[in-house]
């Protein structure tokens, strides 16, 4: 507890998000892209604040801010949550929702955070690639590519055991 007061305490920014889980993911992808893009190190300013949950995420909010601004000034606040199922529309309420409670809003397209490396071949080409540097980024994004085409092949072949495993798990 004193140790998460202390961290708290030394942070400029304090950001909510859903779980523990998303401030590993997030801690993670700020390391990887970090690694092969200009970026500010801002991460050491940062505390992230798990709220468990998505449900009533306004209202956590609300209650975690008030009390903590209660203890700590000068700080900014922002939430980082998963769109799931959301529409655009339901997405823009719950933020402004977020920011009428004087915190910035943050979400991303995905179900969830890993859910947007996949959505998105070339976020996916380059973060595969950080992960190898033994091994030319071109050389790794044309092994993808093959990757990619030899499932698509199998998934539009009907006679494929690929097809017909994937096929029966969604039926």
């Amino acid at each position: 507890m004193i140790l998460s007061l202390e961290k708290l305490s030394q942070a400029n920014h304090v950001v909510f998000v859903e779980g523990s889980d998303d401030e590993k993911y997030l801690s993670a992808l700020y390391s990887k892209i970090s690694a092969f893009e200009q970026v500010r190190n801002c991460i050491t300013t940062v505390t992230f604040f798990p709220l468990r949950g998505k449900d009533k995420i306004a209202d956590k909010i609300e209650y975690n801010k008030r009390t903590l601004t209660a203890l700590f000034r000068d700080k900014t606040w922002n939430t980082i949550f998963d769109k799931d199922f959301s529409t655009d529309e339901v997405d823009q309420t719950l933020k402004g929702l977020i920011q009428r409670k004087g915190c910035n809003a943050f979400s991303h397209t995905g179900y969830c955070i890993e859910s947007t490396l996949f959505s998105d071949i070339d976020i996916l080409k380059r973060y595969i690639s950080s992960w190898i540097d033994f091994v030319p980024d071109a050389e790794t994004h044309r092994h993808i590519d093959t990757v990619i085409a030899e499932i698509t092949a199998d998934i539009n072949n009907i006679h494929s055991d690929f097809h017909k495993e994937l096929e029966a798990r969604f039926l």
